[in-house]
């Protein structure tokens, strides 16, 4: 379970790693493959250590987050990486906002499993991007117009 004063998370069977993009005010979170992001965790605790990495990486695509999020420490890191350089507009401050708002909401469970972690991120970004929305109202619609059949 995250303690309060420290933000980390126990995340069960290792960790994982998204991004955050921000695209016409609205908030896209995307899984890192294990794989392709460097075994170093510590590169997550300094934002110029990322900033440095990013710079040397060869997967263009990686300078279109706005911020990372590595669970195996709870850091969060933003990239530095300007709104107009990454084909997006919105404010830049909405992914702190974000992150702030998935931490409260993930800090009530004792521990996530690796397997569902992607799902209570998704359904972060998804109240996030709707929280200004009656939420019912609006998963009423979506049901309606998207039946199970």
């Amino acid at each position: 379970m995250a303690s309060p004063e420290n933000n980390c998370f126990v995340i069960e069977n290792g960790s994982m790693v998204f991004g955050i993009c921000l695209v016409n005010d609205k908030i896209y979170t995307e899984f890192i493959d294990e794989h392709e992001f460097p075994d170093d965790r510590q590169l997550m605790a300094s934002q110029q250590e990322l900033e440095c990495f990013l710079s040397s990486c060869d997967k263009p695509r990686w300078k279109d987050y706005m911020a990372f999020v590595d669970f195996s420490c709870g850091c969060y890191c933003r990239t530095g990486n300007d709104v107009k350089s990454c084909n997006m507009n919105g404010d830049p401050e909405s992914c702190d906002s974000f992150w702030d708002f998935t931490k409260s909401r993930l800090m009530k469970f004792n521990g996530i499993s690796k397997s569902t972690l992607p799902f209570h991120i998704k359904e972060c970004e998804f109240r996030f991007n709707h929280r200004n929305e009656n939420l019912y109202k609006l998963l009423l619609k979506i049901m309606r117009d998207n039946p199970l059949n």
